[in-house]
């Protein structure tokens, strides 16, 4: 995921982006254009997350339990953290398959 970041980077700080206001109509836009940054942000992570965890279901099988999604969510993460570090896997290619079974 995205990490979250204003724009401009600075916020309210940057003079060009956010300069004095002339207005209270300046004042409440300028204020609030960081807060919407902000929601937009999160509503996006949040339409992510959604998405992520409808693919889980629909992949596992698991029907709106959150508990399930959590147990396949764990052995997922397991299964690929054994197999990055492991040195017991072995992947046998076409190639050893037939060498062997030739014997």
């Amino acid at each position: 995921m995205d990490q979250f970041a204003f724009n401009p980077t600075n916020g309210l700080a940057d003079a060009t982006a956010f300069p004095n206001p002339t207005s209270e109509a300046d004042t409440r836009n300028q204020l609030n254009e960081l807060h919407i940054q902000t929601r937009d942000f999160i509503n996006l992570m949040v339409t992510q997350i959604n998405t992520m965890n409808t693919a889980i279901e629909s992949i596992a099988g698991a029907t709106g339990s959150a508990e399930a999604i959590q147990q396949i969510l764990t052995a997922i993460s397991e299964v690929q953290d054994f197999l990055s570090v492991s040195e017991d896997v072995a992947y046998v290619g076409d190639d050893e398959e037939e060498e062997e079974t030739s014997e």
